[in-house]
């Protein structure tokens, strides 16, 4: 009787039932896959040569969940990010459901830097009390703020990476390297 009992319980024990932990994750993974990826061709203030190399990589364009000002279409910059007088355009490329910020420097389509690549479910949080969302948000940071935190000769933008109400990372380009320093919250 008692080994009735212990093989009972062990099959019993062996039963996988649903949990909050996987209800969770479950819809942090739906989340991921309902982000808003725009084509790049919604974008009408991107050059037409970078279009067409972000549609030829399969480059998507993700875009935060819609709360307080940001609203649709963002994460396409244009600034001085490589030197003082060029304009350069920086994109969040997602593929596969990894983004990272492409820079087109001189917007030039052939001639891009990559950086800062991460998983698009590492930027999803609860917004709005109870909807998951995207909040991977990318900027131009500006020399005034740069000139605070790094001690060099600053007289260009840098890319703020910001993961909205939590954080950011700024990116600057000097001497052939990207330089991080953590963004204004």
């Amino acid at each position: 009787m008692r080994i009735v009992i212990i093989v009972g319980l062990l099959l019993l024990c062996s039963l996988k039932y649903p949990s909050y932990a996987d209800d969770l994750s479950t819809n942090w993974n739906d989340a991921d896959l309902q982000v808003q990826r725009l084509q790049p061709s919604a974008f009408s203030e991107l050059p037409q040569n970078i279009k067409a190399e972000l549609e030829s990589r399969g480059c998507t364009i993700p875009q935060v969940k819609e709360y307080g000002t940001i609203r649709p279409p963002h994460n396409v910059i244009q600034g001085e990010f490589s030197k003082k007088g060029q304009l350069d355009w920086a994109v969040l490329c997602s593929k596969n459901r990894s983004s990272s910020i492409l820079i087109f420097w001189n917007g030039l389509s052939k001639t891009y830097s990559e950086m800062a690549k991460g998983q698009d479910k590492d930027s999803l949080q609860i917004i709005n009390g109870d909807q998951i969302g995207f909040s991977r948000l990318i900027g131009v940071a500006g020399k005034d703020f740069i000139k605070t935190q790094l001690p060099i000769p600053i007289d260009h933008d840098g890319i703020n990476d910001e993961f909205v109400n939590k954080g950011s990372v700024v990116y600057y380009y000097s001497d052939g390297r990207w330089l991080s320093v953590i963004g204004e919250d």
